[in-house]
This record gives C-alpha cells, sequence and structure tokens, in this order.
C-alpha cells in the first residue's frame, strides 16, 4: 500500500481523547480480494479501558498496571478482572478482536443501510480514484 490520508476522531468529549486513523491507498489486489466490510489492518497498543480518566488517568495507568512496587497496581488489575502474574503487554493491540467489532458493526442496524451501501459502492471507487 502506498499513500495515506489521515483522519482524527474525537472520543469521550469529557476527556478529550483523540484517535488518528489512517486510511491507506490499495493495491490493486486488494481492491478485487475486498471483502465487503472495512478492516483494520495495523493498531499500535492497547486502547485505554473506559473511565480510566483520560490522558493523565492513563498515563498513571501505564505507569502502575505492570510494576508490582506502584501503590495502585492491585487495584486496577482486579478494576480489570486481571490476575497478578499475567503481563499486560501495553504495546500489543489485537488485530482479530477489533476486526470482528468492525464486521458486527457494519452488519449492524446501526451502520444505516444507506450509509453502508455508499461504503460499498464507494470503497472501491475511493481506492481506484487514486491510482
Amino acid at each position: 500500500m502506498l499513500g495515506r490520508k489521515n483522519l482524527w476522531y474525537r472520543y469521550d468529549l469529557g476527556d478529550d481523547w483523540w484517535h488518528k486513523i489512517s486510511l491507506l491507498k490499495a493495491t490493486q489486489q486488494e481492491v478485487q480480494n475486498f471483502k465487503g466490510f472495512p478492516i483494520c489492518l495495523d493498531a499500535v497498543g492497547k486502547g485505554p479501558p473506559e473511565n480510566v480518566g483520560g490522558p493523565w488517568g492513563y498515563q498513571d495507568f501505564c505507569d502502575a498496571i505492570d510494576d508490582k512496587k506502584h501503590p495502585k497496581y492491585r487495584s486496577y488489575r482486579q478494576w480489570l478482572g486481571l490476575d497478578m502474574k499475567t503481563p499486560y503487554e501495553l504495546e500489543n493491540a489485537a488485530i482479530d478482536p477489533i476486526n470482528q467489532l468492525v464486521k458486527a458493526y457494519f452488519h449492524s442496524r446501526e451502520w444505516s443501510r444507506g450509509t453502508r451501501q455508499s461504503f460499498e459502492e464507494g470503497w472501491v471507487e475511493f481506492f481506484e480514484s487514486r491510482e
């Protein structure tokens, strides 16, 4: 894939989370193999847990989650239902669960027929127009 168009997505207006989403130009083979719904190809790091307290709370969480000497280590791990031994691995993002959620959303009622149809018709056109 070559070329990229970036979008910024603002989530949880109270905590002011910003996510960068990159749309990459597909190769001709990728366009031909398109499965009819969007997919995530790569992600960097796990997403912050809900209600962690914004960027500042998330930094505190990151400092504590794998540091057994940190005063909040036990409470954060209990909050997430984690055992006290398995590393949390902040940098590892699991792509399959992300794509399962995207696919489920794409096939849900929340994704309106008009949006789905426009996406299906426009996706190939979007990439072909950038060659």
